[in-house]
């Protein structure tokens, strides 16, 4: 078996043998796979319900929407119900390929391209929406929010979902993921925190950051006394009456408007 030492080389074969054990079994594709904010704990479920709103916000039919990093598309097809052109990307192969069979499975029309996500090759002013969820880590942003505002269109809209990197406890269980060798080091040190909102707010005239999950460390034990449910308006409600703890956040949602 190869060894992979590059960090973008092991994370590009880690996605890759994932995709291909779920490609692999092809009654699973589709029959076991959830959409969206669906795919998610409804604990955990509220930054993607926000997400998605700000996708359906922002896409129309007429709109061009594309998805950078798009995994296994859980997060993909929002802007294909909606009508509108969608493209789908990410730098391994078996990821674009997993996608494009469940569309096809859906009968869904959506373009597949195979791209590393700090060399996107699209036309400047290609899409009107372009969307990542929780992938920022794997990229330089330094070389990627500068490709994605040079082929977002006039009044394009810069959509993100993922972890926020200050509080000490979430900062602490994604060591202990490193550790398991589920992350790489860079990965780790790349999840987005404050630095990343100010670059942003220098590339894009208007930026706009939602934070969700502050308290979700209670989860595991509010889970012994409540239902998912219940435990998910608790964590709401003191995310809601403690806003000014925001910065202790286990995810944000970045809105960027070119």
């Amino acid at each position: 078996m190869r060894k992979y030492t590059n960090f973008k080389d092991i994370e590009t074969n880690r996605y890759n043998e994932r995709s291909k054990l779920i490609l692999s079994k092809k009654s699973e594709i589709l029959n076991n796979f959830k959409f969206g904010s669906e795919a998610i704990s409804v604990i955990f479920r509220k930054p993607y319900e926000f997400y998605e709103a700000q996708i359906k916000k922002h896409l129309s039919p007429d709109k061009k929407h594309l998805d950078v990093c798009c995994g296994d598309g859980t997060h993909s097809f929002t802007g294909v119900r909606l009508g509108a052109t969608v493209v789908v990307s990410d730098i391994a192969e078996k990821s674009v390929e997993l996608v494009l069979h469940r569309a096809n499975q859906m009968n869904f029309s959506i373009t597949g391209v195979v791209a590393d996500a700090e060399k996107l090759p699209f036309l400047n002013n290609s899409f009107d929406v372009i969307t990542c969820a929780g992938s920022l880590s794997y990229v330089d942003i330094n070389v990627f929010l500068p490709s994605v505002y040079r082929i977002l269109d006039k009044n394009g809209v810069f959509i993100a979902v993922d972890s926020f990197n200050y509080n000490p406890l979430y900062k602490l269980n994604r060591f202990v993921h490193y550790l398991k060798g589920e992350r790489t080091w860079k990965v780790n040190n790349r999840i987005p925190d404050n630095t990343t909102i100010k670059y942003l707010k220098q590339i894009f005239n208007k930026v706009e950051v939602e934070y969700f999950n502050i308290f979700i460390f209670l989860a595991p034990i509010l889970k012994i006394f409540f239902s998912d449910l219940k435990v998910q308006e608790i964590l709401d409600k003191l995310d809601s009456n403690l806003s000014f703890f925001r910065k202790y956040a286990f995810k944000i949602v970045i809105i960027a408007h070119k």
